[in-house]
């Protein structure tokens, strides 16, 4: 199985300590491709507008 991800997030969440907090700069990235992704998805008529508020929303809060 392929696995799905930035493989620096993965490998970034993959090799930390569970009590050690994720570095701002990599959290800025993956919220950033997440929008991204939401905005491409929408653009493609994958989401609507709703959906995708709704889940813009919830990513930025």
């Amino acid at each position: 199985m392929k696995r799905r991800g930035a493989p620096l997030l993965r490998g970034a969440l993959i090799n930390r300590p569970v009590d050690a907090p994720l570095q701002t700069s990599v959290r800025t990235a993956s919220v950033t491709d997440q929008l991204l992704h939401l905005c491409q998805m929408l653009q493609q008529g994958l989401l609507t507008q709703e959906e995708y508020a709704a889940a813009k929303a919830e990513l930025l809060t």
